[in-house]
């Protein structure tokens, strides 16, 4: 059974993340005047990037990496790229399909680590293919903010081409699950 340390709440890297957790009000606030507040939205989802890239820096160059900041990591990298993607989808500015893409990817992930974590001795930490996936999807979500899915070929290029990376994301951690 993972065994979680309360005190690891305190430690820089999952205080970031707790701070990415936060992030998640405002966003969703400023997505109802979308209009108005896109360039605030684009400037939360940069800080929410610096602060996830922070947190993991921090927590491997000061050998803070904990059960807890493995479990709280993605879960606001999740949380903000669902908020971002059902926001974009109900204002029509991504099509039905990435939308679907994103989530279900998000939900299995979600769904196996909630019925694998009770049972395993550690969190199984994200990977590399999962990390350049979630910079895409993350790329992918601030094109129609500042405007860039006007070019709709490099626009659908990007999609699915992120497409492509989070079905090779699934099977990454689908092998990596069964392998244990």
């Amino acid at each position: 059974m993972v065994k979680i340390k309360y005190s690891d709440i305190l430690l820089p890297p999952n205080i970031l993340s707790l701070i990415r957790l936060l992030l998640i009000l405002p966003v969703i606030l400023l997505f109802s005047n979308y209009e108005q507040n896109r360039l605030l939205l684009v400037l939360l989802a940069f800080i929410a990037s610096f602060l996830d890239n922070l947190d993991g820096y921090l927590a491997r160059k000061n050998n803070q990496i904990t059960e807890l900041g493995k479990i709280i990591d993605p879960l606001a990298d999740k949380a903000l790229v669902a908020i971002f993607i059902v926001s974009l989808f109900l204002l029509e500015k991504i099509p039905l399909w990435f939308f679907m893409m994103v989530i279900a990817r998000d939900l299995v992930i979600v769904s196996v680590s909630m019925f694998l974590i009770p049972r395993a001795e550690k969190v199984m930490s994200s990977n590399l293919i999962g990390k350049i996936t979630v910079t895409c999807i993350g790329v992918t979500i601030i094109f129609p903010l500042i405007g860039f899915n006007k070019y709709e070929n490099i626009f659908n290029s990007m999609m699915i081409f992120t497409s492509i990376l989070i079905v090779m994301s699934l099977i990454s951690y689908s092998m990596a699950t069964f392998k244990k």
